[in-house]
């Protein structure tokens, strides 16, 4: 990431490139002085995202085909739906999530993506985590022009 914004703060002119991570439109809001909107839930597992293809409904892009996020079939004259699952997926989010309920970033992650919480912990209704700290620092030091030893310069905005 401090690469990447290395490269940026360089060579873009300001305004035309705007680096994106999770998280930083919470921190955003924060260097405008404004209200960030919390994040709840991350991922369209956990909201009202239905993915369809010939053999099912599922709740998430990457987990199309993977049982663990079907929430419905195809039945040859319609789609049978299985309520139940949807509001367990529905479920997913930081005040059901224990490791979540514990972090000082659930508001910036939201709980992370499901399909990566899954493939990485072996559960969907576990938290997928970014490093917010380094992520932040990076970020913070490209907004404000730092050096790279990380202390502060002039303070100017090249975003």
């Amino acid at each position: 990431m401090s690469r990447v914004l290395e490269v940026l703060s360089g060579k873009c002119l300001s305004g035309v490139f705007r680096p994106r991570f999770h998280g930083l439109d919470f921190v955003d809001a924060c260097l405008a002085g404004k209200p960030p909107a919390p994040r709840f839930n991350f991922c369209g597992a956990s909201r009202n995202q239905y993915v369809l293809d010939p053999a099912g409904i599922y709740t998430c892009w990457w987990g199309v085909s993977d049982p663990a996020f079907a929430i419905g079939a195809y039945t040859g004259t319609g789609y049978d739906v299985d309520w139940d699952r949807i509001l367990s997926c529905h479920a997913r989010n930081i005040a059901n999530i224990p490791e979540c309920r514990e972090c000082r970033y659930k508001y910036l992650c939201g709980a992370g993506c499901a399909y990566k919480a899954l493939s990485k912990k072996g559960k969907i209704m576990a938290g997928n985590c970014a490093e917010f700290g380094p992520l932040i620092g990076a970020y913070l030091r490209y907004r404000f022009g730092a050096e790279k030893n990380g202390s502060p310069s002039n303070g100017t905005d090249r975003t």
